[in-house]
């Protein structure tokens, strides 16, 4: 049943309002603790009078309240290491608190480096004495539980329990012997040449990596120069995990072309003169000729080969179409009789041009002189013929007598 409270006090007054028997509490090691998962009662007291039992405080992943008494809480611990207990008195208005750290070994505990190992040149490697050791010294007169090895030998560490007692470890570390890695020298390259690269033995695996971001695996690689300059850097690991590195830079010259013109087509007779320039070095003609320039009159095809100053390479080439020159024949010279012409023919071609201008393909020829055609074919070649017309001859005439006498 409630009642009303007609003074109406709260609850945390009425918990001070009364005196509590409870003042002090006091916590004591129990010593060194040796043994893992077995009972260890830490005592504590507690001033005359004081029926209250203490609430305990503490990391339970190294320990485990069993039970409680009086006078005493026992606890089974399950890890090595120090452990801090804390009691506390709740008087209600106040309270007190008291707390003791322990040390706490595992009589089975041994410290453990490890088999013997070896690392790579430059490495180091973390060695580790275990912790829950009341004390360490390693070979070297360090006293913490981690020790870094940076150098090859035999590493040895002695540690001490809460309980003295002494234990100790060796290991020994070796280096291994890593070749030394090459690739080559920096190298100057044409475009649209190629280069091997062949990395040194000795090791387990490779990876090439170009700065354009192209990636290979293997001992060696082959490289196609394009227009711009490289850095090829190469990895290798041996057996054991020890990488080596090394690297190059690929130079791409920026060749001069040559060019020698387009193909050509011209007329049995002509010629013409193709260059391929200056600002070369060497010059190599299909025809044998070494100079910057050739004369070419028959067809076929001519290239030439060129080197710059850096030994680039270029080439070219170009078709060279010789056309005949047209063929025809007029006839012998000749005289006409009086009264009489002379048709004069060529033949078939694309334009023709006579003596006088006319453009016709025949010509009737009437009067003695030199009659002159000028022909062109479908290539755009011309060829010429003439005939002479030396006179016009008058017709026989009085070579009958004007009368003659018959006889019956």
């Amino acid at each position: 049943m409630l009642l009303q409270d007609p003074v109406a006090l709260s609850y945390a007054q009425l918990l001070c309002s009364s005196t509590s028997n409870c003042s002090t509490i006091d916590v004591r090691s129990p010593g060194p603790v040796c043994l893992l998962n077995t009972d260890v009662s830490v005592p504590f007291t507690t001033n005359p009078g004081c029926t209250l039992r203490p609430n305990w405080v503490y990391d339970t992943a190294f320990a485990q309240l069993q039970r409680v008494t009086d006078s005493n809480a026992v606890f089974r611990f399950r890890r090595a290491g120090n452990i801090r207990l804390k009691a506390t008195l709740n008087a209600g208005c106040r309270t007190y608190a008291d707390s003791v750290t322990i040390g706490v070994s595992d009589a089975a505990a041994r410290p453990q480096l490890g088999a013997d190992t070896q690392f790579c040149p430059g490495d180091s490697i973390r060695l580790r004495a275990g912790a829950g050791f009341a004390s360490y010294r390693w070979q070297d007169g360090s006293t913490d539980s981690i020790l870094v090895a940076r150098q090859p030998g035999t590493y040895r560490v002695t540690v001490t329990n809460a309980c003295a007692d002494q234990f100790s470890d060796t290991i020994i570390i070796r280096r291994v012997d890593v070749p030394l890695l090459s690739i080559g020298n920096d190298s100057s390259l044409c475009p649209g040449s190629s280069l091997a690269l062949q990395a040194s033995p000795g090791f387990d695996r490779y990876q090439w990596t170009l700065s354009t971001g192209e990636t290979f695996s293997g001992p060696s690689i082959t490289l196609n120069a394009l227009r711009n300059s490289v850095r090829v850097r190469t990895e290798a690991r041996t057996t054991e995990g020890c990488m080596s590195r090394d690297s190059v830079d690929l130079q791409i010259f920026n060749a001069l072309s040559v060019q020698i013109g387009p193909d050509l087509s011209f007329c049995s007779g002509d010629s013409a003169q193709i260059s391929a320039g200056t600002g070369f070095r060497a010059y190599a003609w299909s025809n044998g000729s070494a100079n910057p320039s050739i004369t070419i009159r028959n067809a076929g095809s001519y290239s030439v080969r060129v080197e710059d100053a850096n030994g680039c390479v270029s080439r070219d080439t170009m078709v060279l179409e010789v056309s005949a020159i047209p063929e025809f024949d007029l006839g012998a010279s000749r005289d006409l009789c009086t009264g009489e012409s002379l048709t004069l023919d060529p033949g078939n071609f694309s334009q023709y041009r006579w003596q006088d201008g006319s453009t016709n393909r025949s010509f009737r020829a009437t009067q003695a002189g030199l009659y002159v055609v000028t022909v062109t074919n479908s290539r755009g070649c011309s060829g010429s013929d003439s005939l002479r017309i030396g006179a016009i001859l008058p017709a026989p005439s009085d070579f009958l007598q004007a009368s003659t006498t018959l006889c019956k």
